[in-house]
């Protein structure tokens, strides 16, 4: 991360889905509101920015881009929609603040299969690897939990439950386990549940000894195959199973992931399968995308100690013609090259060239 900004991660990534066939999305700042209030739950938060144009119509700055993404795939009826997005959203920060977000991501809408599934994982893996060698991405699964959660029929418990499992808290869970006479089986999945992470097959074979039921065995075969693809690609030491990753299972019907870059306490990508928002445009096709947050690089970008690795000093009786071919093969060999008459006080450069007229020498 020392030589790259966030723009140059945004070109890559672009570029990245371009090479696996997804198409450039662009949609407008502004969406009907009607559209977020109906799927606020959808949402990271329920607050929004909006106007009344001058037909009255309410609209709303843009706090999220999949929804557009899926409403525009309903009303086109596509069957098949892969695309890209580099696009602004408007969300309000903890302080209560609304800020103006960067996000990248893909989405795919079709008839998913497990390679759709697949092929949005790899690029995720693929998307957090141009941010940093040193990332991990880790895999619940919505169905899994929604499955084991079935057998309680108190939605009020079953979202203390689900808090419980997306926070690690066992020794709450237990608790509201016992005052609401779990028994002991439901009980022992949904603890395990809550406390599991780490290697993909070994959290597999814990899956299986707790799975409760015919669901919960097919999602087994599911997490076996992945796995095996996995390994097949050359991504498995960089996944981990964590199923504290929990989304809203009114929406969220399959896979779910979040990507983490070391030095950053937060998630950067998140993402997964989100079918049931289909079923809520009454469309027949499932969902699965993620999104990176450019913004939450900030703090690795910060962290560049170079403004370029070569600074070029050259004389006002320079030969422009010559110090532009010097310059040129620098920056073909792979490095980046600043230059000027002077070097100025707040610039930092991993070495200082000077140009003689002819050829370049080190300062």
């Amino acid at each position: 991360m020392n030589n790259i900004t966030e723009d140059k991660i945004t070109g890559l990534l672009c570029s990245l889905y371009e090479k696996y066939g997804y198409n450039r999305f662009k949609m407008n700042k502004f969406e009907q509101y009607s559209l977020y209030l109906e799927n606020k739950d959808f949402l990271t938060s329920d607050r929004i920015v909006t106007f009344t144009d001058n037909t009255g119509r309410l609209l709303a700055l843009k706090p999220d881009v999949t929804l557009s993404i899926v409403k525009g795939a309903v009303d086109k009826k596509s069957e098949c929609e892969k695309v890209y997005y580099n696009e602004n959203v408007y969300r309000a920060s903890k302080d209560g603040e609304f800020r103006e977000l960067t996000q990248v991501g893909v989405e795919c809408i079709a008839h998913i299969d497990l390679y759709s599934v697949f092929e949005v994982i790899v690029l995720a893996h693929k998307s957090l690897s141009y941010i940093s060698d040193e990332y991990l991405l880790a895999l619940s699964h919505m169905r899994f939990i929604s499955a084991a959660l079935g057998g309680i029929e108190d939605a009020g418990v079953k979202k203390r439950i689900l808090e419980c499992i997306s926070k690690k808290n066992v020794h709450t869970l237990k608790a509201i386990l016992a005052e609401n006479n779990v028994g002991a089986g439901l009980s022992e999945c949904l603890t395990v549940l809550a406390s599991l992470f780490g290697d993909v097959d070994t959290c597999i074979e814990k899956l299986c000894e707790i799975s409760v039921n015919e669901e919960t065995d097919k999602v087994l075969c599911e997490l076996k195959r992945l796995s095996s693809l996995l390994k097949s690609a050359g991504l498995y030491a960089k996944t981990v199973m964590d199923f504290s990753i929990v989304n809203d299972m009114s929406y969220y019907n399959g896979i779910t992931f979040q990507g983490f870059i070391n030095g950053i306490s937060q998630s950067v990508l998140s993402g997964g399968e989100y079918g049931k928002l289909l079923e809520k445009f009454s469309s027949k096709l499932d969902a699965v995308g993620f999104a990176v947050y450019i913004d939450a690089l900030e703090r690795l970008t910060a962290k560049k100690s170079f403004d370029a690795d070569v600074f070029v000093l050259y004389s006002d009786s320079s030969d422009a013609e010559k110090l532009y071919a010097c310059i040129d093969r620098l920056i073909a060999s792979g490095v980046s090259v600043r230059s000027g008459r002077t070097l100025p006080g707040r610039v930092r450069c991993k070495r200082i060239m000077k140009f003689d007229g002819e050829v370049l020498t080190d300062e």
